[in-house]
């Protein structure tokens, strides 16, 4: 199915702004997991962090739902599984933190396999939205 040209437009948009954050961060986490591990650890600690960073990703999540709520058998329902995946997890910071600092800490016990998880993602959603 084609896409409205503005549609396709703002799928490109999203696809490189993400998977320029995502390779970023992969590589980061492989370059320097201490360092990612120290952020983390750091984040939990910091209440504050968490209640603004459950209303950043909140918001992402909601704009990307309503303007991004694509359903297709195509690429672009990464975008559309990220942003409902971040408006999950915002409502979840806000509502329940401590649900997301024991699932995050049971998740960052191999931060190697994150780190590569996140840079393989990064590079399809860059792929997309630079080269396809």
């Amino acid at each position: 199915m084609l896409l409205p040209p503005s549609i396709m437009d703002l799928s490109l948009f999203l696809a490189q702004l993400f998977g320029l954050i995502y390779v970023a961060v992969g590589i980061g986490i492989l370059n320097n997991p201490k360092r990612y591990r120290a952020v983390f650890d750091d984040m939990m600690d910091n209440g504050m962090l968490l209640y603004f960073g459950g209303v950043i990703s909140l918001c992402v999540g909601f704009t990307l739902v309503t303007f991004h709520n694509l359903w297709l058998s195509d690429w672009t329902v990464l975008i559309t599984i990220l942003g409902w995946l971040a408006l999950l997890k915002g409502l979840v910071l806000i509502v329940c933190p401590k649900c997301m600092i024991e699932f995050s800490q049971g998740m960052l016990k191999n931060l190697h396999t994150i780190g590569v998880g996140t840079l393989i993602f990064g590079l399809i959603l860059a792929y997309f939205g630079f080269m396809a």
